[in-house]
This record gives structure tokens, C-alpha cells and sequence, in this order.
């Protein structure tokens, strides 16, 4: 810093970093777009110098063989001319040299003494006189030129010039010429400029639609759906490579997941024996003693073990779903029979909690499930909306056929509800929120009721959504395919 104000060097760093900063902000697509329009950019560019730079020097490579073609002419013409130019010629060749084609050209006569002894009415007045001897072209001013000598009979013989020739050309129609090509080329390149952008956003998009579709497929991806792969195109190019890799990246996480699963299923079935004896010594012994402290102590301790006994359960049938695949032994459910059938076992809950438990809609909708895994479903929800509402609450649910294919089951109530940040996480294993509860009367959950829930649903291509809000209620969404 000097006197308050960044050094350069600062400023430049400064202004390089916020560039990078709003290049990062682009998107991928974008970004592709901006390095194409650049690429097509500079190579119009190029391209239009190139080509410039190549007609330039082929307009004078057509003047010099213009100027050749016309000195080997004229020294011919004159080399036949025994004495001074006659005035038909002279007015021939004034009008050949007025009408010429591509270029006003002029010619001048000198002869052995190097004296002007004729020249067309073309010649400009601005014109210098250049070396006679000197028979390269050269250019003066806007002109071109080129000298040559002639020989008339003897003097070839003596190998000096009867005279000398001085054929010329004005530059004009070649540099308007260029002018109309640089014209042409600015309106091309202008085409370019405004066309580039579309053309690069198309091609950009072009380029990355295998990448978009690999992205959506990966979005589909289900780490527990085993047979769920991203597909790869039989080109072998870096995409197949990327794929390939998330492939094998997806196998080597279920590899892992499925590890995890054999343990707690295998901890979950040793621990199964040891807690129903502990149950039944305790129950036998609490049977015996008389009312007193260690009674309490013997009922707190077959509560945990009655916990316990739940939590092994649920691991049990956690690990039995994910392992034979939630689609065997389906069969045809009526839905609507099924969710009377559950909402009456929780009717003496709801009632002793003085919650009314009501039904808006059960339209007669038959799905494809299995039968004790979806009645797993409807006890979790039904169970959930009644143990978190207070009292003088109420549980709504409603089943209605939302189109030709899908129906959905909703199960609303008006309780403590879930906060924002808790209901991300809801349905995660072992994941319980603590946010508007009581400890005293909420009773206690094992964070694996929602997780069995989404992972039925899920496995019968169904969807699980939740709403809620903090102190107003919660509302859980079941939506399934139905048969027929």
C-alpha cells in the first residue's frame, strides 16, 4: 500500500483474481461456448489476414506478368518498325492503352541515346523518370514499371539496343481492388462476431450432451440398487473411462455397504438370544419380589431390555430388505382394506391420548407389494403422526389415485413437527430429532422407523415425501404404483 492506495502490482493481482472469480461463477457450458467464440474469433482472423495477404500478392504477381506479356510485345511490334511511329499506330496503341482491361497501363519509346521519342497519352504528369538500364520492375508513387530494350537488324548483331521501352501501370484498380476485399472481409468478419456466440452455445451444448446424460444417469444412481450401473457408449474415449470409474467406485461402496449390513445383521441375531434370556430372568424375578426399589429398578431395566428387543428388530428386517430385495414375494394388496386394518390397531392409542384419528378419502386402490413389509410401512407413519401429537390433536388420512398409474397415501397431523435443518436428516439411519420435544413425554424412537419406511417405498419404485414445520404438524407423503 502507498498513501492508502493498493501498489500496481497489487491492483493487478487484485483484478486477476476477481476475473477468475466470475470465470468460476460460469457454467461448464458457458465457459465452452466463450473458448469456442474465441477460437472462432481468431481463427476468422488469421484466416481473412492469410487470404488478404495471399490475393495481394497474387493481384501482383498478375500486374509483373501483365507488365512482362505487354514490354515482350511492344519490343516486338517495334523491333518490325523500320522508322518512326506511324499515327495509326500511335492512336492504336493510345487506345489499347486507355481501354485495358484490369489496369491503365502507359508506354514509353526511347531510343538508342535513351531520348523519349513517343509515349502514350496515359503517361501521368507526376510521373519520374527511372533508370532505363535497370530492366527489374520498380514502383514509383502509385505506379509500376518495367524497362526493356529492342533490337532492329544490325544492331542485334552487335549486341546494342536500337532503343528502349518503358511499359507502366497505375496501382489504383489494384488497391481498389484490395479495398473492396477488405470491404468484404469486414462484413465477414462482422457475420462472424454476431453468429459465433449462437454457433459456439450450439456446439458447446452438442459437446457436452453425452456429459449431460452421464450426469443424469449418475443423479438416478441408488447405492443400495445394486444392478444400477452408469451405462457406458462402446467408444472408449475419456467419458467411458469416467464412467467406468464411478462404476467401479459404486462397486467398491456396496462392497462396503453390504460388509456393514452382514455385521450389524449378524450383531443383530447374537444379540437376539442374550437379550430374550436377560428378559425372561428379569420378568421371573420382578415376578417374586414385592413392591420397593428394586422392583423400579428391575421394570427400568426390562423397558431398556424391551428397547433393546425393538432396536434388534428393526436392524434384523433393515438388513432381510436390503439383502432379497423388496420386490420378492409380491403380491396384489388392496391398500385402502390394508390402512383401515392398520388405523384400527392404533384406534385405542389415539383414543387414550384423546387424538382423533379421521379419514378424508380411501379410495379402493390395489398395489404391488410385499404384504408384511407394507404393513410395516403403514404402522411406522400412522404410529409416528399419533406418538408425536398432543393431546386434543388430530391424524388425517386420505388415499386418492393422483393419476392413471400412481396413487397417494397421506398422512397428516397436527404435532410438534420437525425443523428445517432436522427434516434433511429425518430419514437417515439411527438419526433422531430432538427439536420440539419433550424427553418426559415424548417417547423414545430408534431413528430407524423412517429409514425402513423409505427404503420399502423406495424398493417398490415408490416415493416418500415430507413436510413439516416446528409446532404446527407434519405431514408424510406415500406415493406408489398401483395394478390396473
Amino acid at each position: 500500500m502507498v498513501d492508502g492506495r493498493p501498489k500496481p502490482e497489487d491492483a493487478s493481482e487484485l483484478l486477476g483474481q476477481s476475473r477468475m472469480r466470475y470465470w468460476g461463477k460460469l457454467t461448464f457450458r458457458v465457459r465452452t461456448a466463450v473458448i469456442l467464440t474465441l477460437f472462432i474469433l481468431i481463427t476468422a482472423l488469421a484466416v481473412g489476414f492469410a487470404f488478404r495477404n495471399v490475393a495481394s500478392l497474387l493481384q501482383v504477381k498478375q500486374t509483373n506478368l501483365d507488365l512482362q506479356d505487354d514490354a515482350q510485345e511492344f519490343a516486338e511490334q517495334l523491333e518490325l518498325i523500320a522508322g518512326p511511329i506511324s499515327p495509326e499506330r500511335s492512336q492504336a496503341w493510345n487506345r489499347h492503352a486507355a481501354t485495358h482491361e484490369l489496369h491503365h497501363w502507359f508506354l514509353r519509346v526511347f531510343d538508342e541515346k535513351k531520348k523519349l521519342t513517343w509515349e502514350t497519352i496515359s503517361v501521368p504528369d507526376s510521373l519520374q523518370s527511372l533508370t532505363l538500364g535497370n530492366t527489374d520492375i520498380q514502383e514509383s508513387g502509385k505506379y509500376r514499371f518495367l524497362n526493356r530494350p529492342f533490337y532492329r537488324s544490325p544492331s542485334r548483331n552487335k549486341g546494342n539496343p536500337t532503343g528502349w521501352i518503358q511499359v507502366g501501370c497505375s496501382l489504383e484498380l489494384v488497391e481498389d481492388s484490395m479495398a473492396q476485399l477488405d470491404r468484404l472481409l469486414l462484413w465477414v468478419f462482422l457475420i462472424v462476431v454476431v453468429l459465433g456466440p449462437v454457433v459456439s452455445l450450439i456446439l458447446s451444448a452438442q459437446l457436452l450432451n453425452p456429459l449431460t446424460d452421464l450426469t443424469k444417469q449418475a443423479a438416478e444412481l441408488s447405492v443400495t440398487n445394486r444392478t444400477q450401473v452408469l451405462g457406458l457408449r462402446g467408444s472408449g474415449d475419456e467419458l467411458d473411462s469416467f464412467a467406468g470409474t464411478v462404476n467401479s467406485l459404486l462397486s467398491r461402496v456396496r462392497s462396503h455397504l453390504k460388509a456393514n449390513e452382514d455385521w450389524i445383521a449378524n450383531s443383530a441375531h447374537q444379540l437376539r438370544s442374550p437379550l430374550a434370556a436377560i428378559t425372561s430372568n428379569v420378568e421371573v424375578v420382578l415376578g417374586r419380589l414385592p413392591d420397593g426399589k428394586s422392583s423400579d429398578m428391575l421394570s427400568s431395566v426390562l423397558n431398556e431390555c424391551e428397547y433393546l428387543n425393538k432396536l434388534v428388530q428393526q436392524l434384523l428386517l433393515l438388513s432381510e430388505a436390503n439383502a432379497i430385495g423388496l420386490k420378492s414375494k409380491c403380491s396384489q394388496i388392496r391398500l385402502d382394506t390394508m390402512i383401515r386394518e392398520s388405523s384400527d390397531f392404533f384406534e385405542a392409542l389415539a383414543t387414550a391420548n384423546n387424538i382423533s384419528l379421521n379419514f378424508n378419502s380411501l379410495e379402493p386402490i390395489t398395489v404391488l407389494a410385499n404384504h408384511e413389509h407394507l404393513r410395516i410401512v403403514l404402522h411406522n407413519i400412522i404410529d409416528n403422526a399419533i406418538k408425536y401429537t398432543l393431546e386434543n390433536g388430530s391424524v388425517e388420512i386420505e388415499l386418492t389415485k393422483t393419476s392413471s398409474s400412481e396413487c397417494t397415501l397421506r398422512v397428516s397431523d397436527t404435532g410438534i413437527g420437525i425443523s428445517p435443518t432436522d427434516l434433511a436428516r429425518v430419514s437417515r439411519r439411527f438419526f433422531r430429532s430432538d427439536s420440539g420435544r419433550d424427553p418426559a413425554t415424548t417417547p423414545r424412537g430408534t431413528g430407524l422407523g423412517l429409514n425402513i419406511v423409505k427404503t420399502i417405498v423406495e424398493g417398490i419404485d415408490g416415493r416418500l415425501e415430507i413436510d413439516s414445520s416446528l409446532g404446527k404438524g407434519t405431514t408424510v407423503q406415500i406415493v406408489l404404483p398401483i395394478v390396473g
